[in-house]
């Protein structure tokens, strides 16, 4: 006997004492037909198992499209809908990708012959005459992709709204292989070329025509109804791939998450704040231990940076191919054992090898944090996930200095690696509850996904833009010592304070970036953080040589707050493009940006004078940079 909990089920959108309505995936037949005779699903016998009654067709749906399907509760239901689909009583509202730019709108008036259905009615020479068909088109959207399909250098696609106005088998298909736009994904109507460029290209292999909407007055109670089906990952992906506006998805039901889950995640975010951060304090102390300057010291900042960015190069499509948790675990034990190595350093030689190792595991465990998201949270939904992520771990760098001052009050300086070993430790028990996530795609070429995320405009624009607003922070972090502690003598108290400030302004932000996502777009948002970043760089240079420590102070506040415009909504627009590759994308995002990041904190340190100017000048270059980039992709979405 099948087991209810494995039963197959189909998504209801409507349904009221005389009729149900589902929402059909593509590849899935209506009833049992002679078109394929060896399939086994169908969805009349999946309605009628998920309900426990019988149910009647009413209308047709091709096995290859997706959307809205009716059925009837009673026969006298359906014979009724029957007739309303038959004279032209329901109305239906398709969506397809078409090859081409079709014209923006259009009446298609071209007559049909009936497909006959059997080999033996082909045989037999059985012949019907051609029937009257009608199509009203409008074309929503349009892109341009440079990549030789047919015989020309790019390839054009559009977004196309269809409502026949008549019921003809394929008629969609048809009429729009008529008007020389056949529907990607049509393997008897449409072109090869283009199929197998989407197949190849985006793995997407299905007809690419969704039936979105249909309205009728039920005869029954009497009401006007307009039922809704909302499209799937295929549609969603393009749709984002294509900038065609942003479309939503509620967290996936499939993943049993624990209770703390989003609080798990931003625990493990928090080793790198807290890897960079808590031991800020011992600079001096190290330095004098090892005979050095604090500029030696500062260069294990930058190691960090790079051996993170490298942990994730590795870790990224490792967990896309094979799993997330496995490389969590194994992140998090490479970050053990060189955190508990580092308190044994002897030279400040091996405390650079050590704290790069260190970052190695770093990176490969915390890069399946963004993934996890991007696996079970979609669009604007993920982009609050994301800054709900950073607004919690924001209390691991706020929390740092005043746990490395404690720790240095009591101990010394080799404590506060012990004390990082400790917490990662802790994180094993935490991460075994989560549930595994990982899509564990099949590529023949491991590290080949990276390709195609570099040959994605957007995406490449994106990470650069992403980079350059996040090395703003690091030329902070980089030079805080020097800043309050040198520049302004303040003691490790102050400058404890005056640090923990900036994270509770990022916090504030970032949660004021979740409320405004009620109203705009993440990359709305994004765009204006930048602004905010640019226009207090700007005013803190202009100032910085009689700047009192109170507009320093302030200023920073602002700056760093203005990255909870940033974080969250950045990574989510970054990853509605790759659903099956979230990871690798991720990689590469962190790669790229803790490259940049290590390179502006080299030449803040560089061209360090003594003075304020040049690390406010190197702040305001960044943030300037990061703001055109993001100009760009926006003027390219406009196209």
């Amino acid at each position: 006997m099948e087991d209810n909990n494995t039963r197959e089920t189909l998504e209801v959108l409507y349904q009221d004492e005389f009729l149900i309505a589902v929402n059909k995936p593509s590849g899935l037949l209506v009833h049992k037909s002679p078109i394929d005779r060896h399939e086994t699903r169908f969805a009349l016998q999946i309605v009628r198992d998920q309900i426990g009654q019988y149910v009647y067709p009413i209308h047709r749906l091709d096995k290859p499209t997706s959307g809205v399907l009716l059925f009837a509760l009673n026969q006298e239901t359906a014979q009724a809908f029957s007739k309303m689909f038959e004279d032209g009583s329901v109305a239906k509202t398709y969506v397809a990708i078409t090859r081409g730019h079709t014209p923006e709108n259009g009446f298609i008036d071209h007559p049909l012959s009936q497909m006959l259905d059997t080999k033996e009615q082909k045989l037999a020479g059985i012949t019907k005459e051609a029937q009257d068909a009608q199509t009203h088109f409008e074309r929503f959207a349009s892109v341009t992709l440079p990549y030789e399909v047919d015989r020309y250098p790019t390839t054009r696609y559009s977004l196309v709204k269809l409502n026949p106005k008549t019921g003809r088998k394929h008629q969609l298909r048809r009429h729009m292989k008529h008007i020389s736009h056949h529907i990607v994904g049509d393997t008897k109507h449409g072109r090869g070329e283009h199929n197998k460029f989407f197949r190849e290209h985006f793995e997407i292999n299905r007809l690419l025509l969704h039936a979105l909407e249909i309205n009728f007055f039920h005869p029954i109670l009497q009401k006007e109804l307009t039922i809704k089906a909302p499209f799937d990952n295929d549609f969603q992906r393009l749709f984002n791939e294509f900038c065609w506006g942003e479309l939503e998805k509620m967290p996936n039901p499939k993943y049993n998450l624990p209770k703390g889950f989003i609080v798990i995640l931003a625990m493990l975010t928090a080793i790198t704040p807290l890897a960079i951060d808590v031991y800020l304090p011992s600079f001096t102390q190290i330095a004098t231990q090892f005979y050095t300057s604090i500029d030696q010291i500062e260069i294990t900042l930058s190691l960090y940076l790079l051996g993170f960015a490298l942990g994730q190069l590795l870790g990224g499509p490792l967990s896309d191919r094979y799993g997330r948790k496995i490389f969590i675990f194994m992140g998090l034990g490479i970050y053990i054992i060189f955190s508990l190595l580092i308190s044994f350093a002897s030279s400040v030689e091996e405390l650079w090898v050590f704290r790069f190792f260190q970052a190695i595991g770093g990176g490969m465990a915390v890069i399946n944090t963004s993934a996890i998201v991007r696996d079970v949270y979609h669009g604007k939904e993920g982009a609050k996930i994301f800054s709900i992520i950073s607004m919690i771990m924001m209390i691991a760098p706020m929390l740092a200095p005043v746990i490395g001052v404690g720790i240095l009050y009591f101990f010394h300086w080799e404590y506060i690696f012990l004390f990082l070993s400790i917490y990662a430790s802790m994180l094993l028990y935490f991460i075994s509850k989560l549930p595994e996530t990982s899509p564990k795609i099949k590529t023949k070429n491991l590290f080949s996904n990276y390709l195609i995320i570099v040959q994605n405009n957007k995406a490449r624009l994106l990470i650069f833009a992403n980079g350059f607003g996040f090395s703003g922070l690091f030329i902070f972090i980089t030079k805080a010592s020097f800043i309050y502690m040198e520049y302004f003598k303040l003691e490790t108290f102050y400058f404890s304070l005056f640090f923990s400030l900036n994270v509770a302004s990022l916090m504030l932000f970032s949660r004021l970036n979740i409320k405004l996502l009620e109203r705009y777009s993440p990359m709305q948002l994004f765009f204006r953080g930048m602004i905010l970043q640019l226009s207090t760089a700007l005013l803190l240079w202009l100032f910085a040589t009689d700047i009192v420590l109170l507009f320093v102070v302030v200023g920073f506040m602002v700056y760093i707050g203005s990255l909870g415009f940033v974080f969250g909504n950045s990574m989510s627009i970054l990853l509605e493009h790759f659903e099956k590759m979230s990871a690798t994308a991720v990689a590469l995002n962190g790669v790229l940006g803790f490259i940049i990041s290590a390179f502006v904190g080299f030449l803040a340190s560089y061209f360090h004078d003594g003075t304020l100017q040049p690390i406010f000048f190197l702040m305001m270059c960044t943030s300037l940079v990061s703001l055109s980039i993001l100009s760009v992709i926006r003027k390219i979405q406009k196209r």
